[in-house]
């Protein structure tokens, strides 16, 4: 598995997790007056599980150093080519180093 292959694995997974979640707030939300108190807590939670998983996408770490991948995931995500870790300049089109599943 590269790099690429595994960034795509977990941005799909997290894209999966947020499609489940806004669609339990919008069935939540049509059971609840807009303007009201349970309203406004659905409204909240939508948004902190959204900056939650923005900060998670950022924080998924390369497979070889296991620091941060930064810009670098998101460019390798959308099929840019020549992307690197910033950290060990680990293609991301190479095998992960030791055949990590």
């Amino acid at each position: 598995m590269t790099i690429r292959e595994f960034v795509r694995r977990q941005l799909f997974t997290y894209v999966g997790v947020v499609v489940l979640v806004y669609f339990g707030g919008l069935l939540l939300m049509q059971a609840v007056t807009p303007g009201s108190i349970p309203f406004v807590l659905v409204m909240a939670a939508l948004c902190i599980v959204t900056l939650f998983v923005i900060d998670r996408l950022a924080g998924i770490p390369c497979r070889n150093c296991g620091k941060p991948l930064g810009f670098a995931l998101f460019a390798a995500a959308v099929g840019l080519r020549k992307q690197r870790c910033p950290h060990c300049k680990l293609d991301v089109d190479e095998q992960i180093p030791g055949g990590g599943a």
